[in-house]
């Protein structure tokens, strides 16, 4: 990854829901962050989703309202997102930049992991071997969950289905509910950094961190 740019580009050709495209651009990587500032001051955060030929895809991770293609300036970081991380975040309920959202104390960071990551070789892990049964028909049926293994749900944005079925999944496996929120949390911020429209609503959510679960 290339070291913090001093250049800023005013050269936005198109701005399309949550995309910026930037033209003449140099040395941009996939997935760095992006610096925009609007034409009214503030300073909002993206990512490049794709780069070449001279130009950059960004997404804001803001929203694209207000911006235009005459004063939108951006400067691109040199840099990937990071999450700050320490042993105060088990049990805690995040967002995607790690800020606390359950009005507990305010985390101090131990180190910086790029959100990214780094590639993991399959044949490094252990086989799967110990399927676990769920008590919902159509996983255990259908696409049966194994210890080790990553099972995907997906869900339309705003459908409460998602948290009602973690709920389930917690109460029959006797999971930490809390360890699951704060994933669930993260990882929908993860996916749409910054903005305050995670899934689950809020009193869904407050109803599942009071349940008593030991640690």
């Amino acid at each position: 990854m290339s070291k913090e740019s001093s250049i800023v580009y005013r050269t936005i050709s198109d701005v399309s829901g949550p995309l910026l495209v930037a033209e003449n651009t140099h040395d941009v990587s996939f997935n760095e962050v992006v610096k925009i500032r609007s034409p009214t001051g503030e300073l909002l955060t993206g990512t490049v989703l794709e780069t070449g030929k001279g130009r950059a895809v960004i997404q804001v991770f803001e929203g694209t309202s207000g911006l235009d293609t005459d004063v939108t300036a951006v400067r691109f970081t040199g840099e990937t997102l990071k999450l700050p991380v320490s042993s105060e975040i088990l049990g805690r309920v995040l967002d995607g930049a790690g800020n606390p959202l359950d009005k507990g104390p305010p985390l101090t960071a131990e180190d910086h992991w790029d959100i990214y990551g780094s590639p993991i070789n399959p044949y490094a892990r252990q086989y799967p071997r110990q399927p676990i049964q769920t008590g919902v028909s159509a996983i255990d049926g259908l696409n049966t969950l194994v210890r080790g293994q990553k099972l995907p749900i997906f869900s339309g944005s705003g459908l409460p289905h998602i948290i009602d079925l973690l709920h389930r999944l917690c109460d029959r496996l006797r999971f930490p509910v809390r360890k699951v929120i704060s994933l669930l949390c993260s990882v929908r911020w993860v996916l749409q950094p910054l903005r305050h429209n995670i899934s689950c609503s809020h009193s869904k959510k407050q109803e599942l961190l009071n349940i008593p679960h030991s640690f």
